[in-house]
């Protein structure tokens, strides 16, 4: 009997699991979020990896050169539309995280990178014994966060 009742209950809490899971209420009110479809660079997908609360995005779009070596390209803007950072070069290039100010943190041609806000573009450079690095966050004060590592190792170190 007891058997029984553990098989029950346990089938009841994944009821309820799933009736939450599918409840608009479950996640907060409804309506509350809107989603929004960006433009591309000119390829086929179109990643963002972060917003501020001025509702610039940031992230990586694949270009037209996407089928002949994957090339792809740092982007911002808003949900009105997206230009690359680095227009008129063929560059592997991701634009990780934005701040408040609107600087930007991420990766061009294995270097971490900082731009905007009132910054030109400057590149981080490498840590010792490395060969390549990425800009992951930033905060208000434009302190960079990510890592720098070697071909075929893992992460070296934190920066």
């Amino acid at each position: 009997m007891e058997t029984f009742l553990r098989k029950k209950t346990s089938v009841l809490v994944l009821l309820l699991g799933l009736a939450l899971a599918v409840s608009p209420s479950a996640y907060g009110q409804e309506g509350k979020y809107t989603l929004y479809e960006l433009n591309t660079l000119g390829g086929p997908n179109t990643y963002a990896y972060d917003i501020n609360d001025a509702g610039q995005v940031v992230g990586k779009g694949d270009t037209p050169l996407y089928r002949e070596g994957r090339v792809w390209q740092a982007f911002s803007g808003t949900k009105e539309g997206i230009q690359p950072l680095f227009s008129g070069e063929e560059v592997r290039s991701s634009a990780e995280a934005i701040n408040r100010d609107g600087t930007i943190a991420g990766y061009k041609n294995g270097s971490a990178f900082v731009i905007g806000g009132g910054i030109p573009f400057t590149d981080l450079g490498l840590l010792p014994e490395t060969s390549a690095s990425w800009g992951f966050g930033i905060n208000s004060g434009k302190k960079v966060a990510g890592y720098s590592w070697s071909e075929g190792v893992l992460e070296k170190a934190a920066f």
